[in-house]
């Protein structure tokens, strides 16, 4: 429980909270709010590839590498499953179907990292696991995006 409420402490989170609330009251903020959080969204971008990379160690990739090849295993093939369901319960745009087909199968998330060394579990593991998913949704992303009807 301790760590759910964690979350409300997390300032990501908080900022997605907040920008939630504003759009639903119809606020617009300024041009130059805008341009101050596309600085900061490209920075993050940068910083958390170099949390990534700085994590990473391929020693531990290949001596974990079946974990990894399971996990991502369950990751993809249940994405798909999801994927290939979704599409076809909505009536929906083709750009709108490709979004939802890619949606699961998305690269992990950072918060792994993070989570992984805040609590002191295998920050190593938790690096190749989003370096294997970024490879493999990268390579699925630009094959749907060839191949898309």
């Amino acid at each position: 429980m301790k760590g759910v409420l964690k979350v409300f402490e997390f300032p990501p989170f908080l900022v997605l909270m907040l920008s939630l609330i504003l759009n639903q009251f119809g606020f617009y903020p300024p041009g130059i709010v805008l341009k101050v959080a596309q600085t900061i969204k490209n920075a993050n971008a940068f910083l958390v590839f170099f949390l990534v990379g700085y994590y990473l160690s391929f020693k531990s990739v290949f001596r974990k590498a079946r974990l990894i090849a399971v996990a991502g295993v369950v990751k993809y093939l249940l994405g798909f499953i999801v994927s290939f369901f979704a599409v076809r319960m909505f009536t929906l745009s083709s750009f709108e179907k490709m979004n939802l087909f890619l949606s699961p199968l998305l690269p992990s998330a950072i918060m792994t990292l993070v989570y992984s060394i805040e609590k002191d579990y295998d920050s190593e593991l938790a690096s190749g696991l989003i370096t294997f998913s970024t490879i493999v949704s990268s390579a699925i992303i630009l094959l749907t995006d060839r191949f898309w009807g």
